[in-house]
């Protein structure tokens, strides 16, 4: 952003000790941090990174009081998904972030077009990505929670965003989803060197552990996927 503009990114979570905070303590240590953001004259957004486990820690907590929207980032398994239902049970007495959009990560893309595929049920047209074909069977886990998603926002609408308004995966979907494809390599890259795909560059990377080759389409590619997230946000 411009000079006017504050960025902020505040981690609350990991594996180290927290001080417990009791009942609805974490509601006032909110309030404080949002009378401090309010009182600044410069124009700002703050992200937070914050862990989202089967229980919330007391940070957690503090996250979802303080902020309007949550993004829930989950892999294309039944697994994974399994946690979602008891983090929603967490999230909602508190009554703060709505979820804004289920990130489906690490897809298996077999080609770069658009996916389109028919719910069985309804007999729509559900338009998985815009960009990416992943394989038939991400296709239908990622369908198939879609599907179990957009089935919850109709019982407990307060907790989304962009609650499905009838029984339509598609426009579920197109508003409250996005595919992310596998960062592979180049993700392995970023991530060892701490530098964002999107400042990287063609060619060789070295200075870690192995020497990295970054494909310009590759980059291309995951910075157009990158574009498609922040456009929905």
């Amino acid at each position: 952003g411009g000079e006017d503009e504050v960025g902020g990114v505040v981690g609350l979570g990991g594996f180290e000790q927290q001080t417990p905070l009791a009942g609805d303590d974490y509601r006032q240590v909110a309030g404080v941090i949002q009378h401090a953001l309010g009182a600044t004259e410069q124009k700002h957004k703050l992200f937070i990174d914050t862990d989202g486990d089967l229980k919330f820690s007391g940070f957690t907590r503090v996250a979802m009081a303080m902020c309007e929207h949550c993004v829930i980032p989950l892999k294309p398994n039944f697994n994974d998904f399994q946690r979602l239902e008891t983090f929603l049970e967490e999230l909602h007495p508190i009554n703060g972030a709505k979820v804004e959009m289920i990130v489906w990560n690490e897809i298996d893309v077999q080609k770069y077009q658009a996916c389109s595929v028919t719910d069985s049920e309804s007999g729509k047209s559900v338009l998985l990505s815009p960009s990416l074909f992943p394989s038939k069977a991400v296709q239908d886990v990622v369908l198939e929670h879609d599907k179990m998603m957009m089935n919850v926002s109709l019982e407990y609408p307060t907790l989304f965003t962009h609650p499905a308004v009838n029984r339509d995966p598609g426009a579920f979907a197109e508003s409250s989803t996005v595919c992310m494809q596998v960062y592979g390599v180049t993700g392995l890259a970023s991530a060892e060197h701490g530098i964002p795909v999107c400042n990287m560059e063609k060619g060789k990377l070295t200075g870690g552990r192995i020497e990295y080759t970054i494909d310009e389409t590759k980059l291309k590619r995951m910075a157009e996927n990158i574009e498609e997230l922040v456009d929905k946000l």
